[in-house]
C-alpha cells in the first residue's frame, strides 16, 4: 500500500449484499491521518463513492462485529467508502 491518507477523513462501513458484493451503510466513522490505504477498482451506484481498504487501527473507535464484518483485529483489513473528493487528485479514478 503506497498511499497515505492526508488528513482525517468521514467514510462508510461496507456490509455484504446482493451476491456478496460490498456496498456502503449509513454508519459513518473516520479514517485516521496518515493511514496506508489501497484504492479497490469497485463500483458503487453512489458515483461520489470510492471503496479504499484500510487496516482496522486506523479506522477510529471500531472494537465490534458490524455486518458479518469482524473490526476488533486491528491488523486486518477493512474495506470502507470515502467521497471521491476527499482523496488526493493522483488516486481517484
Amino acid at each position: 500500500m503506497g498511499l497515505k491518507m492526508s488528513h482525517n477523513t468521514s467514510c462508510y462501513l461496507s456490509e455484504k449484499g446482493n451476491k456478496n458484493f460490498y456496498y456502503p451503510t449509513k454508519t459513518k466513522c473516520v479514517v485516521e491521518r496518515n493511514a496506508d490505504y489501497e484504492i479497490m477498482p469497485w463500483l458503487c451506484s453512489d458515483r461520489s463513492l470510492c471503496a479504499i481498504k484500510v487496516k482496522n487501527k486506523f479506522i477510529v473507535g471500531l472494537t465490534f462485529e458490524q455486518n458479518n464484518i469482524i473490526l476488533d483485529d486491528i491488523e486486518k483489513y477493512s474495506v470502507v467508502w470515502i467521497k471521491k473528493d476527499k482523496l488526493p487528485l493522483s488516486s481517484v479514478g
